[in-house]
Formats: C-alpha cells, sequence, structure tokens
C-alpha cells in the first residue's frame, strides 16, 4: 500500500486504538483510500460519514419542533 509518509502515523495510530473510521479531510494523502476498509478501519471526508449517519436514522421531526 502506497502512502504519503506523513499519513502513516495517523492511520497507525487508528489502527492502535481499534477505530471503525478514520474522518478526514486531507485528500491528498487519503483521498485514494476514502470509502476502503483497511485493517478494519473505513476511510471517509467528515461530510460522507456524517451523511451517512443521518441517512441511517433518518430522523424526521414535526415542523416547529425542537433540536435534538
Amino acid at each position: 500500500m502506497e502512502m504519503a509518509d506523513k499519513g502513516w502515523p495517523v492511520l497507525l495510530a487508528a489502527i492502535g486504538v481499534g477505530a471503525t473510521h478514520l474522518l478526514t479531510g486531507n485528500f491528498r494523502h487519503f483521498g485514494p483510500y476514502y470509502g476502503k476498509t483497511i485493517e478494519g478501519i473505513l476511510g471517509l471526508p467528515p461530510g460522507e460519514y456524517l451523511s451517512s449517519r443521518t441517512e441511517r436514522f433518518d430522523v424526521q421531526k414535526e415542523p416547529g419542533t425542537p433540536p435534538i
């Protein structure tokens, strides 16, 4: 696997703590790995992760209700 030298410490730290996701906007170092699972860690840009979480819960509120 090829990755810029600056990306390795981040990936190794995520592996070390048992992370399931690696969220980063650093396309230069991690872009080729977005959407791929490496050692059990799914790499995603933050916005894509948040979109997937809101779709998963599909929260619909009545108009005028306070935010959760």
